[in-house]
Parts: C-alpha cells; structure tokens; sequence
C-alpha cells in the first residue's frame, strides 16, 4: 500500500524533492473559509520553503475551475449548481470572472517564479489513467492524477482525498491533510 502522513499529525522525516499537488490542495489553500484552508497552506509554504518541485497538470486547474465554478453558484443562490441549468446558461462561467482572475493570479506568481510546474500531458498518459481507473479502481480525474505523476516520474502526492491510500504502490508516498 501506498506510504500515508498527514501532514502535521505525523512527522515528517525530510520533504520530497517533487511532489505533485492534488486540485483540493489548491482550493483549500486559495479559499480563506474552505476548512483546509490553514493545512493547505502551511504545507504549500513547507513544500516551497523547502525548495520541493511543485507539479501540477492540466486536470488540476480543470477540476479546480469546476469547484469555483459550484462554490460561486452556491454563493450567489443558496443552492446546489445542476449541471442541466448551467448547460442552459452558460453566461454564469463569465460571471466568476473576479474569482477566476484571482485564482490565476494566486497561481501564476508561483508558476511564473518556477516553483510550480504544469506538466504535458502525452497520449500514453491517457491510456495508463485509463487502465489506472480500472485496476484499482479509481475516479477518472485521480486516475489521471497518478498517470501524470507516474510518467513524470514523481513518487509524492499532497492530497486532501483518501482516494490514493490503497493504492498498491509502496513507493507512492501521500502527503496528506485531513
């Protein structure tokens, strides 16, 4: 099984020197209320302050869009966000504009300065997330998450799901806030 610490409740021995950053950790450590927003950001800062290489993919900021995306339609009426309705209206995405902008600012001085790379997504990828999805099994997006990670040769994941603790990989590490 994969290699589990939480983050501030276990010890850590030494940081890893790449670990790659699940979507939730960049919700929580963008959204001031969300309830692992403290985590987040002290292990955002650990790992930075540790000159750790930071990766995220395509599917990071996809998934991270979609949260914005709930969390403002929740905001504004007090409801859950059916995706049927916003099929319909499409027009809402532009209203999260602010919040987009900011979550691009909030990234982009991390990527532009280096400490955080967005990795190339290659076909095989595609296929190994695929076969990931149903050997252990797995949602799509953390079936893509491990795929990229994998071809990129990265052995850490800080996550905020328990979704990669069974993973039968006793080289994965995970690095947990929960």
């Amino acid at each position: 099984m994969a290699n589990v610490v939480v983050f501030g409740k276990s010890q850590l021995a030494t940081l890893p020197t790449k670990v790659y950053m699940d979507s939730n950790i960049l919700i929580s450590a963008f959204f001031r209320n969300h309830r692992f927003h403290k985590a987040a950001s002290r292990l955002l800062f650990a790992l930075l302050a540790a000159d750790t290489e930071l990766y995220l993919s395509p599917f990071s900021f996809s998934e991270s869009w979609w949260v914005i995306i709930l969390a403002e339609y929740e905001r504004k009426y007090k409801k859950k966000l059916r995706t049927d309705w916003l099929k319909k209206n499409m027009v809402f995405i532009n209203s999260c504009k602010v919040i987009f902008d900011k979550f691009k600012k909030y990234f982009d001085k991390k990527v532009q300065s280096g400490r955080l790379q967005i990795v190339d997504v290659e076909k095989q990828t595609v296929e190994n997330a695929y076969a990931y999805m149903l050997e252990f099994p797995m949602m799509p997006a953390d079936s893509f998450h491990l795929a990229v990670m994998k071809s990129k040769g990265i052995c850490a994941i800080a996550t905020a799901d328990k979704d990669f603790d069974n993973i039968p990989d006793q080289q994965l590490q995970i690095i947990a806030i929960r």
